[in-house]
């Protein structure tokens, strides 16, 4: 578990320092700060699962799914459309945020019953 944590965070560390390279070296742009949130957002979902396994990632994805269609539905709401470059955006930041706090929770998932 502990080589699997450690591993993990050396992937991370590699990963932003890599992107903030590439951001230096390409110059400011906004699409690579959109494409940097999925992948990053995508990265946690996978270590999530590989800490906890299938069955307690799939509560990871229902919360995710949620979100992503009450982000939808509060899109619609507030402005009677979606325009999807202001939903992608905010999703994946979102998604950042549920992978992140998915993934710190998976450090205790020794504690989860076995199923």
């Amino acid at each position: 578990m502990l080589k699997r944590l450690i591993l993990q965070l050396l992937i991370i560390v590699i990963w932003v320092v890599s992107e903030s390279i590439v951001q230096r070296l390409s110059g400011p742009r906004h699409h690579i700060q959109a494409h940097r949130l999925w992948m990053m957002a995508a990265l946690l979902m996978i270590f999530t699962f590989w800490n906890v396994g299938l069955y307690w990632f799939c509560y990871v994805l229902i919360v995710w799914m949620i979100t992503g269609i009450g982000l939808a539905l509060y899109l619609f709401w507030a402005d009677h459309q979606i325009i999807y470059h202001q939903y992608w955006p905010l999703f994946w930041r979102v998604s950042l945020w549920i992978g992140a706090l998915a993934y710190l929770m998976s450090f205790f998932s020794h504690q989860l019953p076995q199923v």
